[in-house]
């Protein structure tokens, strides 16, 4: 990478005054020996120029698909992972309860997870209610509120219902795709949202980040 810093710096800085100097000096002295130099370095620089936009293409396309490619992403309690893709980054979206708070901000792609504990709740509230409560107080906050019926499934062998609700926040219009999971002593909700505008290009990326939690031991 060094080797071709330095060629880089080389094209752009050194050729095109090789190029301006050369040209000048066939124009002046209206040499056959300058005019072969000129002509030479314009070919050259014009040469060396694509090769390194091309490989600099190349560059840029593989590290694009080395930061789409998933990682994993541990909850700061340690109770859980999500693989989510690389070029997600740890956030804050001033959530004091959530234990993973990530997603890319460019791409309007945000995520956390939230874990209550079992025991915490009367022995009959299960999943269902679980996933019924947390519905009806994330209806409340939206303005204009559209949703689906909660979908029953099953994430990496674990109870799970997943919940879809478009709805204003602030004015912006927001489209919500939750997914609330039954652990072996836990609750989580893991929430994931973005602009109504872009829900059909970030759902399919949110179902796939959300299939991917496992607890962990």
């Amino acid at each position: 990478m060094e080797i071709v810093a330095i060629f880089g710096c080389f094209v752009m800085v050194v050729l095109p005054i090789l190029f301006v100097l050369s040209l000048v000096m066939a124009i002046t002295r209206k040499s056959k020996g300058w005019t072969v130099a000129t002509i030479a370095t314009g070919v050259i620089g014009v040469i060396a120029i694509v090769i390194s936009l091309v490989y600099a293409g190349k560059q840029g396309a593989a590290k694009l698909a080395e930061m789409k490619q998933p990682r994993p992403f541990v909850t700061t309690d340690g109770l859980a992972e999500v693989s989510a893709p690389g070029i997600w980054t740890e956030q804050d979206f001033d959530n004091d309860v959530a234990s993973l708070q990530i997603g890319n901000l460019i791409g309007s792609q945000y995520l956390l997870i939230i874990s209550e504990k079992k025991r915490e709740f009367v022995p009959e509230f299960g999943i269902d209610e679980y996933a019924e409560t947390i519905s009806e107080q994330m209806r409340e906050i939206v303005e204009n509120p559209i949703e689906t019926e909660l979908m029953p499934m099953e994430i990496g062998g674990l109870t799970a219902f997943r919940w879809e609700l478009e709805g204003d926040i602030d004015g912006t219009p927001i489209a919500y795709l939750n997914t609330f999971i039954e652990g072996e002593e836990h609750f989580h909700q893991v929430l994931t949202w973005t602009l109504i505008e872009m829900k059909d290009r970030h759902f399919p990326l949110f179902r796939t980040t959300v299939e991917s939690f496992r607890e962990l031991p």
